[in-house]
């Protein structure tokens, strides 16, 4: 239980206000463990003062007196005792890489000099560990992220509710999202950690604008300029800004300016890091030595995704092929002023569908001919909008604003962000959140995304494949008509015929359910024999089956269609149907007999073909889009309608 106060004044204060709580609940304390007026002390571990938080001597001397570790066992215990001041050690990841290389799987423990310089690093930095400070008011407080989750929250609206909140949250403070100049960025935030500055050192909030390549005073500008990537060698100096200057020398050029992509080059020659690999320093000497040849030079950096001169001329070098016999003429580029493309947008006369909202924002009149009804529709749509300038807003759920689209930027938007370069394809619901979170807004656009998703052809060819059945299930007792007979004597009748006849001799055909019937007098083989050849030979062919229907076999017989009968039912209630007719533009699944190399990202669908007829119970004749026509033909089960 601890009561701390910031002003020695008010401690009385704080004591009285914990004691009149102990004795409300009835608490009790021992005297001999308490500690009062106390300005420094152990908690949790940790020395708590009011210069923060440090770490507890007693560790530290037990992690500088151990010896170097000598089994898995003790690399293990070393580890833990540092996990446990993890927070004071900077970059301790790095410093600790080839202790953990030691705890692979099937690895052999080999001290080498590698572990022992890590180990006697982290104890030279735990000589005089770092004190944990609260942020100070009226300071800045630098963070230095690996990620950009600020650039999100500060710069990108967002519809969700709890980003939104956060976003809210963070607007009243003065935050600066500054981005990392490269890709090599967390060098300087590892560099920065490693070495902090002192409490006294001013912070220099001006911050260079990557954006800006070069600007130009109004004296005259050297008449040369140098443009090289980030081409190293084997050791990795910048050997591409040597060979370059190296050149100018040799034209006899005294003024220069150089733009590269390399930091370790630009920096280390601005004075802004110095060269600590032994390797380096004979390259970085020379560039020096070099570059007191000019009378005036200048490095600039440029960021590599900026750098289109450099990769220009590269190109132009690797498209020709030097020899030393060979006359190279000075190469002339000319750099237009304005832009080298343009950008083709149609031109329309029709309204965008905000037009009315927005004139009645900025004027407070209604539309022309506009009802009552119609009136009263406007002022409850305008108080969902928010007009900037001439920038229409739609205001969202969480309260961000989003810009108001026409018909055709509405339609980029769409083809860039569900099939760009980064277009995951999504379904069309999500394509139409993910485009609000984004910041655009018009009246249709769930129903715009729906249907450009369904007209989108990468989504057709990889969807899904459909299983539920287009067509009912007909379950059938014989293969083919007239195959299958049952005969049956139904007798005697009475009273009998007016012939005198007393039985009928039936005959039922399994598949059409054809009855084929003759009154008799007797049942004989004879007049049997004459029933079967005259009534169904002779009209139907030799049947494959000949059964006679007796009452076990009946009942048999109607056993097996009631359950027939039931599996139709079952079947039948998942039948989706999708009917076909000819010229419809239809996809083929396809039936991966070997394994597929692409597993997952096998395509599900071709085609598109064109449907030629279409048959009874789903059989169906496709084509090609040239006209030529298959074969076999193909189920409906296994095809798909196409939209163009």
């Amino acid at each position: 239980m601890i009561a701390k106060s910031r002003e020695g004044e008010d401690h009385l204060v704080n004591l009285k206000r914990l004691f009149d709580r102990l004795k409300k609940y009835k608490l009790r304390l021992n005297p001999a463990k308490c500690t009062f007026g106390s300005k420094l002390g152990k908690l949790l571990g940790f020395i708590v003062s009011e210069h923060g938080i440090e770490v507890d001597p007693d560790k530290v001397k037990a992690i500088l007196e151990m010896p170097p570790p000598k089994t898995v066992r003790e690399v293990r215990g070393f580890l833990g005792r540092l996990n446990y001041i993890a927070r004071f050690i900077a970059n301790l990841t790095d410093k600790c890489q080839p202790l953990f290389r030691l705890l692979r799987k099937n690895a052999a423990i080999e001290w080498d000099d590698e572990c022992q310089k890590a180990f006697d690093t982290i104890k030279a930095y735990l000589i005089q560990p770092p004190v944990l400070v609260p942020p100070i008011s009226g300071r800045p407080l630098i963070l230095y992220l690996t990620a950009d989750p600020l650039k999100y929250l500060l710069d990108s609206p967002s519809s969700m509710r709890s980003i939104a909140k956060w976003r809210c949250q963070l607007a009243e403070y003065d935050i600066e999202y500054v981005a990392r100049t490269s890709v090599k960025g967390q060098a300087i935030a590892d560099h920065l950690a490693e070495f902090p500055i002192e409490d006294n050192t001013p912070i220099d909030p001006d911050f260079p604008d990557e954006g800006i390549l070069q600007v130009d005073s109004e004296e005259d500008s050297p008449a040369w300029k140098m443009y090289f990537n980030g081409a190293v060698n084997s050791t990795g100096s910048g050997i591409a800004c040597i060979l370059g200057l190296q050149a100018a020398i040799d034209f006899k050029v005294k003024k220069l300016e150089v733009f590269g992509d390399s930091m370790l080059t630009i920096f280390q020659t601005l004075g802004q890091w110095k060269t600590k690999d032994e390797k380096l320093v004979p390259y970085h000497e020379y560039l020096e030595e070099l570059a007191e040849n000019f009378e005036k030079i200048t490095f600039t950096y440029t960021p590599r995704i900026k750098n289109h001169f450099a990769d220009a001329l590269a190109t132009l070098a690797s498209m020709v092929s030097i020899t030393k016999e060979n006359l190279i003429e000075p190469l002339e580029i000319e750099i237009t002023k304005g832009p080298a493309h343009c950008d083709a947008i149609e031109a329309t006369d029709a309204k965008p569908w905000f037009e009315d909202i927005k004139h009645f924002l900025q004027t407070g009149q209604y539309p022309q001919f506009a009802s009552h009804r119609d009136r009263k529709t406007l002022r409850l749509l305008a108080t969902h909008y928010f007009l900037s300038g001439e920038t229409l807003y739609r205001r969202s759920l969480d309260a961000t604003l989003l810009r108001c689209v026409d018909g055709q930027e509405a339609q980029r938007l769409i083809q860039e962000v569900h099939g760009g370069s980064c277009g995951p394809h999504m379904n069309g619901l999500m394509l139409a959140k993910k485009i609000m979170r984004l910041g655009y807004f018009w009246s249709t656009m769930e129903t715009d995304c729906v249907k450009h998703v369904r007209h989108c052809c990468l989504c057709q060819v990889y969807a899904d494949q459909i299983k539920a059945p287009p067509n009912e299930l007909h379950p059938m007792a014989a293969p083919w008509p007239f195959s299958m007979w049952g005969m049956d004597v139904i007798g005697p009748i009475n009273p009998k015929a007016s012939n005198g006849h007393l039985f009928i001799l039936v005959a039922i055909d399994y598949f059409t359910k054809w009855i084929e019937a003759i009154t008799l007098a007797s049942v004989t083989a004879k007049a049997v024999a004459r029933f079967l050849k005259r009534d169904i030979i002779a009209r139907y062919g030799v049947p494959a089956t000949l059964n006679l229907i007796d009452e076990k076999r009946l009942a048999t017989l109607c056993h097996g269609q009631c359950y027939q009968q039931r599996m139709a039912r079952a079947f039948n209630a998942k039948v989706r149907h999708r009917e076909f007719k000819p010229g419809d533009l239809v996809l083929r699944k396809v039936w991966h007999i070997a394994p597929d190399s692409r597993g997952k990202f096998a395509y599900k669908y071709d085609g598109p073909f064109v449907v030629t007829e279409v048959f009874s119970k789903g059989a169906i004749i496709l084509s090609d889009m040239d006209g030529t026509e298959n074969a076999l033909p193909v189920n409906a089960d296994a095809l798909r309608k196409y939209y163009p």
